[in-house]
């Protein structure tokens, strides 16, 4: 059975590209444990669903295009596109849970356009993710 048929007839079916407003890798640059600089997102930093500071790195760059470039805003979600199978279709949203923390690279950041549910794309990764789609 299509998943379309589930699908009430009001909603429009359309590709992920045309809902972002930005969609990228992240930035790759020498990271550090030790805390100086921003804070800069990793495969590991999504953790149980959720962004966990404690498992970020750093980074000594601080100019502010760089940082505009990188920088997550609130709504931004991380997904891990690649590495293991453990991780990949790895989701979580940014919830300005730092005043700063960067986009990492080899997490896919993906910015919505206003009118689309960050917490609804986010629910139907984690749903393909437990079908085992992303393998």
């Amino acid at each position: 059975m299509s998943e379309e048929k589930n699908i009430p007839k009001h909603w429009e079916i359309k590709k992920l590209g045309d809902i972002c407003d930005k969609m990228s890798n992240g930035a790759n640059v020498k990271q550090s444990e030790e805390k100086i600089g921003y804070p800069i997102s990793r495969i590991e930093t999504i953790w149980n669903e959720t962004i966990d500071l404690d498992r970020v790195k750093y980074i000594a760059e601080n100019n502010s295009e760089f940082k505009e470039k990188y920088a997550l805003k609130k709504g931004d979600i991380l997904f891990s596109h690649i590495n293991s199978d453990l991780h990949l279709g790895k989701t979580a949203i940014y919830k300005n849970q730092t005043d700063v923390l960067i986009h990492g690279i080899n997490l896919l950041l993906i910015r919505l356009k206003k009118d689309v549910s960050t917490d609804f794309l986010n629910y139907q990764f984690k749903l393909k993710r437990s079908r085992g789609e992303f393998i």
